[in-house]
């Protein structure tokens, strides 16, 4: 702040959660906020590690492996999903980073599909 001159301007910050962080802000005595996107990643990522989420979470993972690893049930994944009037992607990949893209995102719409499929075989 010193170096760009913003001392006198700058009256808080909003931070991640680490402690670190929290306490070099503490120092300057200004005004600290927790990050409210942080906060809640942190929380929903506490959330799969509930022992109902984190299996039902562990199912999804395996079946869209399944699908992404074999072009045979890829193929009849989107032959039942014209079939059923559904939507014809893949299943979507998971990333921990942005939860949002966690398999509960399709997995819901194309359940059918999948469901199909499994039984079929």
């Amino acid at each position: 702040m010193i170096e760009w001159d913003i001392s006198e301007k700058v009256v808080g910050s909003t931070t991640d959660n680490a402690k670190n962080i929290a306490n070099a802000v503490k120092t300057l005595d200004m005004f600290n906020m927790s990050c409210i996107g942080h906060t809640n990643q942190l929380s929903v990522l506490k959330s799969f590690k509930l022992d109902l989420v984190s299996k039902m979470l562990g199912r999804l993972q395996m079946s869209a492996g399944h699908f992404h690893r074999s072009p045979k049930a890829s193929d009849k994944l989107h032959e039942k999903q014209q079939l059923l009037g559904l939507p014809v992607h893949k299943l979507l990949n998971d990333c921990i980073t942005r939860w949002g893209s966690t398999y509960i995102c399709n997995a819901k719409e194309q359940q059918q599909a999948i469901c199909t499929v499994f039984l079929e075989n």
